[in-house]
């Protein structure tokens, strides 16, 4: 997976080749995503299976630390189970 920096520069690199200064400068002046948040993006892209259960498991997480009797056990069951 490629960092947002190397991303970008590909981008504004492609863009200068090509005879486009002026998208190259605008995209040269976007702000950087963090990195969980490219992370996450990149993901959605390339497995949303995976980001799907990376959400749920967030979410499981979430309900049991605000200690729902009912969460922590469903989170607990599904922690056991093997992954494919």
């Amino acid at each position: 997976m490629v960092s947002a920096e190397q991303h970008l520069t590909a981008k504004v690199t492609a863009l200068r080749k090509s005879g486009h200064p002026a998208q190259a400068h605008a995209v040269s002046q976007l702000r950087r995503p963090s990195a969980p948040l490219w992370a996450t993006n990149q993901l959605a892209h390339e497995d949303r299976k995976r980001l799907a259960e990376f959400i749920d498991s967030v979410e499981g997480v979430r309900r049991t630390q605000l200690r729902d009797p009912r969460a922590s056990l469903a989170f607990r069951e599904r922690v056991k189970e093997p992954r494919e």
